[in-house]
């Protein structure tokens, strides 16, 4: 998304003048991401892929300005772990709002953690003469992979609280203006939407009963080769390690690496996905490697293959898994929620005809893509103010620190940023906006827009909701 999005994005926004004219100030070309994780690996390949008459639109990296200088001063981190967003309300109702939000480091005691934790309470007054019932929203930022819970509290007794994950989003966003976006675009609707069946036609083939002989092949592989051009299907895989092409030869080629009988992965499915009518023909081919190379075929190698009619969301609801279990391979790290199987499956489903990168023909990666991309998603309760009366509604969860790499040596190492938005995508209206910092002796204030002094001992201070984005810096203390 460039800069000519986000203004389109932000014409009708509930948002100040200094968010306009921070967006106009964006960069007109976006640069290269420079935000790593464990999975990115699964981000290569070209092919276009359209399924129905939808395209799979790439929506990979981001930008990354330089550390120590980014929008309205604040540092624009190499990981930027989203802003803490107000609280709104799904009906358009008259309720006021006076807000407080602690930013407390007590996490940090244990010398190692850069998460904190967030209290962001409003007291919610009803000025009619009858009673209110609302639904409260909260949004946050997270992914399906690490998905930090928010509890909602009514003066004091948790709410039942339902988690609704956004559409929108990214392999990694890269600044609250991002978000600013998304949450203009329509994310929340979205979020309630029912999904779409996906009922594009497709034919399956499924390989099941390999025949292996005896060899001294380093990796034996099986490879199907068929007919390609550029008016030919989209083939999807499930169970296939890699792909081949020939374009002036006029053929494709998908492959997987042969398992042992003994093996775990023996009868995991192996899927070749044809959007729309059969291949005219293909081949089945062993090799001694996955390299498929002319002259290293190995003979003998077999398979039982079964023709069968489907739809695409049959498909993928028969191999999702809950994102729990796509975890694993990553290690979950501890304290996320993790979110039932339907939400991630309706998720992809809404996700699958207009954002999901278009290089992944291997659902696998389909998959993980939607449980690693970042997203808003929002946190619902249903609450009654009755006439006349206050009642106190707080959110709190823990929230990550945005952060520079050790190894880029920038002026950032060593410092981790918190930053929340004053009005942003709320219907409430705020009549007074404070903050607090419990700083717990823990750390050192680099840079920030609050007032916080911790030599003077400030540190709780009011907000102007005119200032849309409010910044904290910090490094450990000495």
């Amino acid at each position: 998304m460039n800069k000519t999005d986000y203004l389109a994005q932000v014409e009708n926004l509930h948002a100040s003048q200094q968010l306009r004219e921070r967006i106009a100030a964006l960069p007109a070309a976006r640069r290269q991401s420079r935000r790593f994780k464990p999975w990115m690996g699964v981000c290569a390949g070209l092919a276009v892929v359209v399924l129905g008459g939808f395209w799979l639109l790439p929506r990979i990296g981001g930008s990354s300005g330089g550390a120590g200088a980014g929008h309205d001063e604040a540092s624009t981190f190499m990981s930027y772990a989203g802003p803490v967003f107000p609280l709104t309300t799904l009906e358009d109702v008259n309720l006021t709002a006076e807000r407080h939000i602690t930013l407390d480091f007590t996490p940090w005691q244990d010398g190692n953690s850069t998460k904190i934790q967030i209290k962001d309470s409003y007291v919610l007054t009803n000025p009619t003469d009858t009673d209110l019932t609302v639904t409260l929203v909260y949004p946050f930022a997270g992914s399906f992979y690490e998905l930090y819970p928010v509890t909602l509290t009514a003066n004091g007794t948790e709410l039942e609280t339902a988690i609704y994950p956004g559409v929108g989003g990214n392999q990694s966003v890269e600044s609250w203006e991002e978000y600013a976006a998304i949450i203009k675009g329509g994310d929340l609707t979205a979020a309630h939407q029912e999904a779409p069946t996906l009922d594009t036609p497709v034919t399956v083939y499924s390989f099941t009963d390999f025949v292996l002989p005896e060899s001294d092949a380093i990796a034996p592989t099986l490879a199907v080769t068929y007919p390609w051009s550029e008016d030919a299907p989209a083939v999807l895989t499930y169970g296939f390690d890699g792909s081949g092409i020939d374009e002036e030869a006029g053929w494709a080629q998908r492959h997987f690496s042969l398992p042992n009988s003994n093996s775990p992965h023996a009868e995991d499915p192996r899927l070749l996905i044809v959007v729309g009518d059969p291949l005219e023909e293909y081949t089945i081919q062993g090799y001694q490697d996955g390299g498929c190379t002319p002259g290293e075929e190995l003979a003998g190698v077999s398979a039982h293959v079964t023709q069968y009619q489907s739809t695409l969301g049959d498909v993928l609801d028969s191999l999702c898994q809950a994102p729990d279990t796509l975890d694993q391979k990553y290690g979950k790290p501890m304290g996320v929620l993790a979110l039932p199987r339907a939400a991630f499956f309706d998720t992809l489903c809404k996700s699958f005809g207009t954002s999901i990168p278009s290089n992944m023909t291997m659902l696998e990666m389909v998959f993980e893509w939607c449980n690693i991309q970042e997203r808003i998603f929002y946190g619902e309760a249903t609450l009654t103010i009755p006439a006349g009366e206050r009642v106190t509604v707080e959110a709190s969860f823990t929230k990550e620190g945005s952060y520079d790499f050790v190894c880029a040596h920038t002026e950032n190492r060593g410092i981790y940023g918190y930053d929340l938005l004053t009005q942003l995508g709320s219907n409430l209206t705020c009549t007074q906006q404070t903050a607090t910092l419990e700083d717990r002796g823990l750390i050192q204030i680099a840079r920030q827009n609050f007032g916080f002094d911790l030599k003077k001992g400030i540190k709780t201070v009011s907000l102007d909701p005119s200032t849309e984005h409010y910044y904290l810096e910090v490094r450990r203390a000495n």
